[in-house]
């Protein structure tokens, strides 16, 4: 469940969190149907992947038979396109769960569209955790009953302020960003 995008996606709805509707989808999932269920715009990546590596948007049926010819024996997963900014949630729990640092980082673009368009990465630390992240977050690490770990969550914030959780991986975030924790 620490890796796969549709058991995060169940752990966090059984903890009352609103997550996209996460839905596994293979090659004859190709139909509109799938777009009936998610809507317009979907997204489409890896159930087990990083980094957006072989993640896509996709707004026909053609653009998502191809995302999923590409994917060769790769488990797909498909979800709503959500709109907001791309945000963290990023920290360390003790050996009972309990939250002891936490930061968070704001990024200019989402990774589709860095890793998409060969983009820097640029992205800085809040100066204070608003109190509605901090929830979602802290909901997120419980929803994977995280003991003695890093985490490393993915959201979006919404225009409203709210937070939608995407993922949470189980490790400290990437590049420099423990430097920047450190300074901050």
């Amino acid at each position: 469940r620490h890796r796969s995008k549709l058991e995060m996606a169940a752990a966090f709805e059984r903890h009352g969190l609103a997550v996209p509707t996460t839905l596994a989808i293979d090659p004859d999932d190709a139909r509109a149907d799938v777009f009936e269920a998610l809507g317009p715009r979907l997204i489409v990546k890896p159930d087990r992947g990083v980094g957006a590596s072989h993640t896509a948007a996709i707004a026909t049926s053609e653009e998502l038979r191809a995302a999923l010819a590409g994917a060769g024996t790769r488990k797909m997963v498909a979800q709503p396109y959500v709109e907001g900014t791309l945000t963290s949630y990023d920290g360390l729990v003790d050996p009972d769960g309990e939250v002891v640092s936490e930061s968070s980082f704001i990024y200019a673009d989402g990774v589709l569209e860095l890793v998409r368009d060969q983009q820097d990465v640029l992205y800085y630390t809040r100066r204070e955790i608003p109190q509605p992240l901090r929830e979602v977050g802290r909901s997120m690490v419980r929803a994977l009953d995280l003991r003695g770990r890093f985490f490393h969550a993915e959201l979006f914030e919404l225009a409203d302020g709210s937070f939608v959780p995407l993922e949470l991986n189980v490790r400290p975030p990437g590049g420099f960003s423990c430097h920047l924790i450190n300074f901050s």
